[in-house]
């Protein structure tokens, strides 16, 4: 699992990690705010958002390999928020999901998103500065 925790606000980091989803190459096709859906429910929350992230063209690939592992896709990234203000992102990995499976090929695929993946939820402040 990569994990990276930053003292930034939690909506400076959950545009940072869109940005950095976008500026990858990968897709966004899920955002999930868990602390708005909660107030639906009365229930208060600090930050907290699921971004589901991955391509379309990667998941008929994934399929062509093995049918089992589109339960595994898209991959997704958790963006928390502490009561102190700081926020946590968290991420299985590709290989961490897919690799499971026992298909070498789909390993050796997996392999090749980590590096994507660890950017996203390692770097996405660095990334974000570099646009601006």
């Amino acid at each position: 699992m990569k994990t990276r925790r930053y003292d930034s606000p939690f909506d400076e980091v959950v545009e940072a990690i869109i940005a950095s989803i976008e500026s990858s190459g990968m897709l966004l096709v899920a955002d999930i705010d868990v602390r708005k859906n909660a107030a639906k429910r009365g229930i208060e929350l600090t930050g907290n958002r699921i971004l589901e992230v991955f391509r379309p063209d990667y998941a008929a690939r994934i399929w062509a390999m093995e049918i089992e592992a589109g339960v595994d896709i898209p991959i997704r990234i958790h963006v928390h928020e502490d009561e102190g203000g700081g926020v946590t992102v968290r991420c299985r990995t590709p290989l961490e999901v897919l690799s499971r499976h026992g298909n070498d090929e789909l390993t050796l695929f997996a392999a090749e998103l980590d590096p994507v993946f660890e950017k996203i939820v390692c770097d996405p402040m660095r990334r974000r500065r570099s646009v601006a």
